[in-house]
């Protein structure tokens, strides 16, 4: 029993200090008509997101563990809105929505964690 508890206590201190990923920035133009990211991946909104208003998220990338996507802004808390994208006729799929903002802002940042990279793709909302 106390081998067992030690065990599972290495395997968190190890996991606590594996480090994560470096997030690379992703430069978007128009997410309704499509963004790359890179090795043949792309996002796709299917409108301008606005708050509390659903709207298409789809990622173009390969069949492998499914990419999460949650949004942000720089600076302020969020709240917990992170979304797992199932596989639908070839492509990554979630319906999502923005979360409230109180202050009104409309700078969002899309965080996609897909293909064990994370990706920030900054945008504006309506």
């Amino acid at each position: 029993m106390a081998m067992k508890l030690w065990g599972c206590m290495i395997i968190l201190a190890l996991s606590a200090c594996a480090k994560s990923p470096a997030v690379q920035a992703v430069h978007c133009r128009d997410p309704v008509a499509g963004c790359r990211l890179d090795a043949g991946m792309e996002v796709r909104f299917s409108k301008i997101p606005a708050v509390m208003r659903r709207f298409d998220l789809d990622v173009i990338a390969p069949e492998s563990a499914a990419p999460y996507a949650s949004f942000q802004m720089q600076g302020m808390e969020m709240g917990l809105n992170r979304y797992r994208l199932l596989w639908n006729n070839g492509k990554w799929h979630a319906e999502a929505m923005l979360p409230a903002c109180v202050q009104g802002r409309h700078d969002w940042i899309l965080r996609l964690e897909a293909g064990g990279k994370i990706y920030a793709m900054p945008f504006t909302g309506g």
